[in-house]
């Protein structure tokens, strides 16, 4: 099947995961990505290991892109850059404006080489404002745009969130946004430029914060696992080590469905907890009662319990529960996929999380540092033998 990208060439200078996110959901739908790798400072993502393993994240987020080694600080190296870019229909990047200015590839620049190109420019603060040049991973992003402060107790510290909310949420929005340029340059002959401030993506996963102090004046703060509009509404211990069964409970509803499924004890017909606001005024002793009730259930069962009585709940998962949850259920899906890696052998790989009824996400490896220089150095730019040679003795591929 044909991938809703099929046909398009991208080229994509990226580092960590933004620009190599962009990339890897466009390529498992069908587009050549061709990523731009300098082999003296190469993604970083190839040598960041998981914690406690000797692999590293590369083959999920390096899956099914090209890759080339191409030093741009070299004059040589700008001169391929800029020829790979006119065959190109996107070109990607997420450095800082004035980085990516040195390499010669800001917006305008790559415009006069390609009209028609899409620019997708993903700068982690954007590319005007005081800011601008801030150096951010996702650990700074996400305290600027508000995440650390909301998370955490009451009377405690902002702890935010262990992995880079703000990378991703740029990154998708990314491809989708280059789907519908793609179309807009097919009906009107002109490219696009697209700006994808990191800062900025990561507001919108904020929720109704935002509307909450500029609509009724008030700050939010931190509250746990606690929703003002729901109770009981947590992570609730349950039986065995560390196990634990999310549940929200917003609607009256529900809140009949919840008592139903622990068998309508005594005191789940207290006059306090009838209303949410009666449930709301009085939650430390609700959530007590309730994981009198989980601390003896199994996890599983209590999610069991709940979902056949219309109650919203989830067990929460860790590593080991692929046999009995998440793994049986998505490979039923047939989202998850094994692919083979060169290096790191057998891997799980996850695709686009968006079906398309016409054609399914494409697998591959993740590539070698420079795997692809052959393929695109001798066969689309067309150098031959002798002068690919030369730029290797001279440390520009």
């Amino acid at each position: 099947m044909i991938g809703i990208f099929h046909g398009t060439r991208v080229i994509e200078f990226g580092q960590a995961i933004v620009g190599p996110w962009v990339s890897r959901m466009m390529a498992s739908q069908g587009a050549e990505v061709i990523a731009m790798e300098i082999a003296q400072k190469q993604n970083f993502m190839r040598g960041s290991p998981l914690v406690g393993a000797t692999r590293t994240h590369w083959p999920d987020y390096g899956m099914m892109r090209l890759c080339i080694t191409l030093d741009l600080r070299h004059v040589e190296g700008r001169r391929i850059a800029k020829q790979l870019i006119k065959i190109a229909d996107i070109f990607i990047e997420n450095y800082s404006p004035d980085a990516i200015t040195r390499f010669g590839l800001e917006e305008p620049a790559v415009r006069e080489l390609n009209p028609g190109i899409i620019y997708i420019g993903a700068p982690a603060v954007g590319s005007y404002g005081p800011y601008r040049n801030f150096s951010a991973y996702g650990v700074a992003i996400q305290a600027m745009g508000g995440m650390n402060y909301l998370m955490g107790y009451p009377g405690e510290g902002a702890i935010g969130p262990t992995q880079a909310r703000g990378d991703y949420a740029a990154g998708t929005y990314g491809a989708l946004i280059a789907a519908a340029a793609l179309d807009y340059r097919r009906r009107t002959n002109k490219g696009v430029h697209i700006e994808l401030g990191q800062y900025e993506a990561m507001t919108t996963l904020l929720g109704t914060t935002i509307l909450e102090y500029t609509a009724n004046g008030r700050i939010p703060t931190r509250m746990g696992n606690r929703d003002p509009r729901a109770a009981p509404h947590g992570n609730y211990r349950c039986g065995g080590e560390d196990r634990w069964c999310a549940i929200a409970v917003f609607e009256d509803e529900e809140w009949r469905g919840f008592c139903q499924a622990l068998g309508n004890p005594t005191w789940t017909k207290d006059p306090r907890f009838a209303t949410l606001a009666g449930r709301k005024e009085n939650e430390d002793e609700l959530d007590h009662l309730v994981e009198e009730w989980t601390g003896n259930c199994d996890a599983w069962e209590v999610m069991y319990r709940m979902q056949s009585a219309g109650v919203p709940a989830g067990v929460v998962e860790k590593g080991s529960d692929s046999e009995e949850g998440r793994d049986v259920h998505l490979k039923r899906r047939e989202y998850m996929e094994q692919s083979s890696h060169p290096e790191f052998g057998n891997c799980p790989s996850f695709p686009v999380p968006i079906r398309f009824s016409e054609t399914r996400c494409r697998f591959g490896h993740a590539p070698a540092v420079g795997e692809h220089n052959q393929y695109v150095f001798k066969r689309l730019l067309g150098m031959s033998d002798e002068e690919i040679e030369r730029l290797k003795k001279e440390k520009v591929i």
